[in-house]
């Protein structure tokens, strides 16, 4: 009986422990998140679906609606506080409520719902045709019309009870009072019921559909509610809705319902059973746990309402994720199932999905009855003697794992007759240690031994191989045997002549690695050059296809010759791969497909079967190549196309980097987001073949809208703008459209994300736009056709054609009959002209014959004129010639002054010789000039001067001449020299020169200048300037020593001597001395002077570049200002870079 026993105790041991294996999630439905913009706000209180499949969205700003592409805010004049949608939208506000539907033109116009009721609607429920609006202290039913009315169902008297929730079951409407008592609404009056809900606990929610109705308690439990009594509802994950605190709920459908929690997401269980079917919460991708809202779209669609935006779960896709579990580091990049594990290849290694069961030793107490031998009245002769085993009564787990041999003992029997009396039983409580499973829960480990990234995995005779940028592995459960290590393996190929041969390709060529029974062995590398293999295909037994980064080799295996290069006409390939893909050896390149033919060696683009670019490949799992075409994954063998259910499902993953197809062909994805995912058709599945697609608005060049129904454009305003929607909710933003428009296109327009249609312009006519849509999946939408006509401009319409018509031929009539009279009139008029003239020309001719003789005599006396004015005509050239010869003199002997002048000055590379970097900008307004620069070495410090010489043209040209001359001497003879002194000795030559004496009608000629000394030894710089200033840029900032207020000439102030001013060269980096040429030039829009201010201001701005790049702008910026308005003065400005 023990051996019995412990079996038993085994047996119910693994059957009630075994379904916790299962409790863990396998995986969780598809879920999408959408963004929601700022302006909105994210607290939503409510989530429905309206007509063409629009969600509804509300929230205290207002109410929004969501087409899967852009939101749009209801008109809506107050604060909102609940909605629903019955045939159309009812939103309650604070003064009433108000229905909302599209209208032809595709606003929303909203209807005021009629009713006197002062009163709080906070909520709607519908029963089959019936729409209640649920106040504070009334019941109203919303009654169809026009216009639509409040009809009072119930109304509370007692101003102490508040109806603060209520719902329909089987036809009937029932309420709840103050959050604590239901009561059943019949003929106007609420009937209270009695049921065993736990007491002081408030009834927070209620939800359900006709047939059953579910209570949320304050204290975090959920209860039934059969329309007689309630039960509560065993849920499995319990302890986890009550540290969640359970918020509300909603019917999925009749085994399915959702629950939302303020702390743990949203949690959907299996009404029949208990069992959390999924777990939403921030473990599992949601954005945020605290679910404000719930609702459901037509496709059984979960939508939940969140702190960080809208979320949506899809339970009708075949699509579970398992990226929520723990453990997994680094990027995705290679999967497979082996074994019935799922492995994980990343950059940091290769992972496997495991279930970790944690358990925990607890100690319980166990009470063992222990019963007295049975005494009788009166001794007795026995007749029979066995053992009795009386069981101690422990709990299960005690009986489970206690180890205690339990005792017998004898206990005699007697004949009927004999009287017997029972002994006190007594109880024994002991202590017991126990092991019990707490949780089963899935997490990825890690594979030990396996180094590297692991870049793929790969299946070869029933071993599972791990192909890493450190080697190849061989996979056993959560452990490895390394067979190639230290190598960077990059691509691993199944040889299609050798089924136990694998071929690699890594940094040092291509090698192979074989096995024979249980025997590894590893075949040294064939070298492709310099560079590294990222494909291959077996040609023959003796030669491989082999492709690099940029080029196609032909390799012979065994080393037997070198790489060839494929000889493909000059082409060239950027990152090629080739496959054997439905018959043929492709080459993959550029998002084209080209046909290898191995016998006469050349390649042709594919362009039948597959006419549109590849714009991804993976080939992560060997004999299989998934090509994504035009936004489509084929999946293609080495034979044909691989037709698998699940393939279009693999469009919902961005960025993947692969995909392993399993026994079962169900696929297994991995992506650049971390996320792993497995698809999986059932039997009996059904993908709408089509989506949804409505038009939502049309409007005009003005932006006015157009009635959908009836679009008519006039040809002054024949641009339109139209917006149509696809509510798909799969993807946010993911739905493509397409047009064509009837008579005048050929082919429909390329896919489009953007719902908009723009068309600027269109002729006079009728037209009629088709438009269709397509989802991720690749379902499309049925054709919409708009039909709209364009109005044609009055002087093509039939009434402006007649009136024309109408006015030209009476315009004709009327011409023919003016022309008749008037001709007759002139006919007339003409003949006593006639008369008249013939008289009148006698009478002339005979003045014509007087007037011929005069003109005679005249014509001899302006002959004999025009021979003097042709005499004085000669002369006038003869003086015109010899001035122009002066003047061509002149211009030589200036344009010679001119290089005089030039070669006074010091010369380029004499500058250059003497100053750092450095730019002059020297621009004369005539041939020579009245500015000059001068600049010379003294004593190892550097002298530069940018002078202004009184005048321009020539008088300024000799006035330099002096300058440069007596600038040259005054250097030479005066040791100790400071620019003060030079002014000073520059102005007293100037003026004994010019004989300046100041008396009237005397010599006023001299010259501003700016002159500077750098004395690189002791770092200073000395400055002083007539008039002229100096800029210097320290520290960045640009800062100004101005010069004194007098010229180097005679002056009223003559006799004072120049000021001499000393800078220190730290944090000078360069100084720029100028003549006021650039500054008083005319220019701009308005014609004003450039001005110092703004001359200052273009030297800071112009600081960071070099100094020749500086010389340039500077000359640029000038002849933009100046545009086409004459030179005023001649232009000087030197700029020095000093570090």
């Amino acid at each position: 009986m023990k051996t019995v026993a412990s079996y038993l105790s085994l047996f119910l041991f693994y059957f009630l422990l075994f379904p916790l294996t299962t409790v863990g999630q396998a995986g969780l439905p598809y879920l999408t998140h959408y963004k929601v913009p700022s302006q909105l706000g994210t607290r939503m209180w409510g989530i429905v679906q309206g007509e063409n499949q629009e969600m509804f969205f509300l929230n205290k700003k207002g109410v929004y609606s969501f087409d899967g592409y852009g939101w749009e805010m209801l008109p809506l004049k107050d604060r909102p506080i609940a909605f629903c949608n019955h045939a159309k939208l009812y939103v309650s506000t604070e003064k009433g409520i108000v229905s909302f539907k599209r209208a032809s033109k595709g606003a929303f116009i909203s209807t005021p719902v009629i009713g006197k009721v002062n009163d709080f609607f906070h909520k709607f429920v519908m029963e089959g045709q019936n729409l209640y609006a649920i106040g504070t202290q009334n019941i109203m039913q919303v009654m169809p019309g026009e216009p639509e009315l409040l009809k009072s169902v119930y109304s509370e008297q007692d101003s102490t009870r508040y109806v603060t929730d209520a719902f329909t079951l089987n036809g009937k409407l029932f309420i709840v009072q103050n959050k604590s008592h239901i009561f059943l609404v019949r003929s106007a009056h609420a009937i209270p019921l009695s049921l065993s809900l736990p007491y002081l606990v408030d009834i927070n929610f209620v939800f359900g559909n006709n047939k059953a109705v579910f209570i949320g308690l304050s204290n975090n439990k959920l209860f039934r509610f059969d329309g007689k009594n309630v039960s509560q509802v065993m849920l499995k994950d319990q302890p986890y809705l009550e540290e969640s605190y359970l918020a509300g709920g909603i019917m999925i459908d009749d085994k399915h319902m959702a629950l939302s929690t303020m702390l743990g997401g949203s949690v959907v269980v299996d009404i029949g059973t208990g069992e959390s079917v999924a777990m939403i919460n921030y473990s599992a991708g949601l954005p945020d746990d605290e679910i404000s809202a719930l609702g459901l779209d037509g496709q059984n669609g979960l939508w939940l309402a969140h702190g960080m935006g809208v979320s949506r779960i899809d339970f009708k896709l075949p699509l579970t994720t398992f990226t929520h579990y723990p453990g997994l580091s680094g990027n995705l990049l290679s999967v497979a199932e082996f074994d019935n594990l799922l492995y994980v290849g990343t950059s940091d290694g290769l992972y496997v999905l495991t279930l970790q069961k944690d358990y925990k030793e607890t100690v319980i107490s166990v009470k063992e009855r222990i019963e007295s031998p049975k005494i009788v009245s009166s001794p007795s002769i026995p007749v029979e003697s066995k053992t009795l085993t009386d069981k101690k009564k422990k709990g299960f787990f005690g009986r489970m794992f206690s180890s205690d041999t339990e005792k017998a003992e004898e206990v005699k029997t007697f004949d009927r007759g004999i009287t017997e009396a029972k002994a006190p039983e007594t109880i024994r409580v002991s202590k017991k240690k126990v092991i019990t499973l707490q949780s089963v829960s899935r997490v990825y480990r890690r594979v030990l031994g396996v180094e590297g990234k692991c870049q793929q995995l790969m299946e070869l005779n029933g071993t599972l191989l791990a192909v890493t940028s450190r080697g190849v592995f061989e996979i056993t459960s959560e452990s490895s045997v390394p067979l190639v290590v230290g190598k960077n393996i990059r691509i691993a190929t199944h040889s299609a002549l050798n089924k136990s041969l694998l071929w690699l390709g890594g940094d040092d060529g291509i090698s192979s690695l074989e096995k024979t029974g249980n025997v590894w062995k590893y075949n040294s590398a064939i070298s492709v050059g310099n560079d590294v293999p990222t494909s291959l295909v077996e040609l023959s037994i003796d030669e491989l296809l082999v492709s690099t980064e940029s080029k196609v080799l032909r390799v012979l295996v065994g080393g037997k010759g070198a790489p060839l290069n494929l000889p493909v006409n000059g082409m060239r390939f950027d990152s090629p791969i080739v496959r054997q893909i439905s018959g043929a050896v492709r080459i993959i390149s550029s998002g084209n497909v080209y046909t290898y033919n191995q016998v006469n060696n050349s390649v042709v683009l594919d362009s039948i079967e597959f006419p549109h670019p590849v714009s991804q490949m993976i080939l992560t799992q060997d004999q299989i190549s998934w090509l994504c075409i035009d936004r489509t994954w084929k999946c293609y063998s080495g034979k044909g196309v691989i037709d698998n259910p699940n393939t279009p499902f693999i469009s919902l993953f961005d960025r993947v980097n692969a995909i392993f197809v399993n026994k079962t062909n169900e696929l297994l994805v991995v992506n650049g987001f971390k996320e792993v995912g497995r698809v999986a058709v059932p039997k009996g599945f059904e993908n709408p073949a089509t989506i949804p697609l409505v038009v939502k608005w049309a409007e005009d060049r003005d932006g006015k809208l157009l009635d959908l129904d009836d679009i008519v454009l006039t040809y002054a305003n024949n641009s339109l703008k139209i917006q149509f929607a696809s509510p798909a909710y799969i993807k946010e933003q993911s739905t493509e459209y397409q047009y064509i428009i009837d008579g005048k296109m050929s082919r429909w327009t390329t896919w489009s994300s953007s719902p908009i249609i723009d068309f600027p312009f269109f002729s006079s006519g009728s037209y009629s736009l088709k438009v269709r849509a397509r989802d991720l999946l690749g379902r499309q939408s049925s054709i919409y056709a708009l039909n709209f006509r364009i109005k044609p401009p009055f002087w093509k319409s039939i009434w402006f054609i007649s009136i024309c018509v109408f006015v030209f031929l009476v315009f004709v009539f009327f011409f023919i009959r003016v022309r008749e009279q008037r001709l007759l009139h002139d006919k007339i008029v003409l003949e006593q002209k006639v008369r008249i003239r013939t008289q009148t020309i006698e009478e002339q001719k005979e003045e014509l014959e007087s007037q011929r003789d005069a003109l005679a005599q005249q014509n001899e006396d302006i002959s004999q004129k025009s021979e003097e004015i042709e005499a004085q005509r000669d002369e006038i050239e003869a003086q015109r010639d010899h001035i122009f010869k002066q003047r061509e003199n002149i211009t030589k002997s200036i344009e010679y002054a001119k290089k005089i002048q030039i070669a006074a000055m010091p010369s380029r590379e004499a500058v250059n010789e003497i100053l750092p970097e450095h730019f002059i900008l020297f621009r004369p307004r005539d041939i020579v000039s009245g500015d000059f620069f001068w600049t010379t070495s003294y004593h190892g410090k550097i002298i530069v001067a940018a002078a202004d010489c009184t005048g321009h043209g020539v008088p300024g040209a000799f006035m330099s001449m002096l300058g440069l001359s007596f600038l040259n001497e005054v250097v030479v003879k005066i040791d100790d020299l400071n620019p003060a002194l030079i002014l000073n000795k520059l102005r007293a030559f100037i003026m004994s020169t010019l004989s300046q004496r100041g008396v009237e009608g005397g010599s006023k000629d001299g010259m501003d200048i700016a002159l500077c000394i750098i004395d690189f030894e002791n770092r200073t710089l000395e400055f002083a300037g007539a008039y002229n200033p100096l800029y210097y840029i320290q520290d960045g900032l640009v800062r100004e020593v101005k010069g004194d207020k007098m010229p180097v000439g005679i002056h009223i102030n003559e006799e004072v001597t120049f000021t001499n001013h000393t800078l220190s060269l730290d944090g000078i980096s360069a100084f720029y001395i100028f003549s006021d040429g650039f500054v008083d030039q005319f220019g701009g829009e308005v014609g004003k002077k450039f001005m110092a201010r703004k001359f200052k201001a273009l030297i800071g701005d112009i600081q960071e570049k070099t100094m020749v790049e500086q010389g340039v702008m500077l000359e640029e910026i000038l002849d933009k200002w100046q545009g086409s308005n004459e030179q005023v003065d001649d232009v000087l400005v030197i700029g020095v870079k000093l570090v």
